[in-house]
């Protein structure tokens, strides 16, 4: 994203964040509501060519906006899109990106006030590490031969027993699977959260499970290293026979007996 549509984004998101506080409720009702005139507008290539045309000046790309939407959704939801499509975006994916982003802000929001934040981010990176692992199960989760209700449908099936602020972000990933990847959404989402909370997310595989002592003292020196509170993700994985693989961002630490070995195979090759 360019720097003006940055600074724009970050303008827009600091006036929403000050609107859903003053509400003190409703953040999941305004996300869905960003979540379907996002996907309205993807689905309809003439309107999200009309809310970027450089060439149409601000007011009118607002009056179209309230146009198409403005009964359809809440006073607060109507004024933010208004204020988004008055910004100038590159073309119709930056605008779909924008909304999205405020989309799951409000789901964040919502989840920090009823304090249920740290949960939605591991519930979050568990569903994107099994996502990882099952290769069949993403390819049929981003499969584009199925409606994306069937899809959204299988994933409410698959992953039982989630709070409502995560099902809503992980129904959202899936709809968005032919056009971004599942594993990039849900990894923004969880990145999402721990700004939330003004943390680093460590994603650290392990061969095998770290006593809590362990991982207390993982959190520290990573803590100490980043400068600030990390949330830390430890994932199990036999195939990294030994030591322990960080990532934070991306800052990769990889000290396994796996990576070792392949170091070792690539200098005597």
């Amino acid at each position: 994203m360019r720097s003006s549509s940055q600074a724009a984004l970050t303008r827009l998101s600091t006036t929403w964040d000050t609107i859903l506080a003053e509400r003190d409720g409703g953040e999941r009702e305004c996300a869905q509501e960003l979540f379907t005139v996002a996907g309205v507008i993807g689905d309809t290539s003439i309107l999200g060519r009309a809310l970027t045309d450089p060439a149409r000046a601000s007011a009118d790309r607002s009056r179209l906006v309230l146009d198409v939407f403005g009964g359809k959704v809440s006073g607060p939801v109507s004024d933010l899109l208004s204020g988004v499509v008055r910004s100038r975006w590159k073309s119709p994916a930056e605008l779909l990106d924008v909304i999205d982003s405020l989309g799951v802000q409000s789901v964040m929001s919502g989840a920090g006030r009823a304090g249920l934040i740290a949960r939605v981010e591991h519930e979050l990176y568990s569903v994107r590490r099994m996502l990882r692992d099952e290769r069949d199960l993403r390819v049929a989760l981003g499969d584009r031969s199925r409606t994306a209700s069937d899809r959204a449908a299988l994933a409410a099936a698959v992953f039982t027993g989630l709070e409502d602020d995560t099902k809503l972000l992980l129904d959202h990933a899936v709809r968005l699977a032919p056009r971004v990847s599942i594993i990039r959404t849900l990894a923004a989402m969880t990145e999402a959260a721990a700004e939330r909370t003004q943390r680093s997310v460590a994603s650290v595989t392990v061969a095998v499970p770290l006593s809590q002592a362990q991982e207390e003292r993982l959190t520290r020196l990573l803590s100490e290293r980043y400068g600030g509170p990390v949330n830390v993700h430890v994932h199990v994985d036999s195939r990294v026979i030994g030591g322990v693989r960080v990532r934070v961002g991306e800052d990769v630490i990889d000290g396994t007996l796996a990576h070792r070995l392949d170091q070792l195979r690539e200098a005597m090759e």
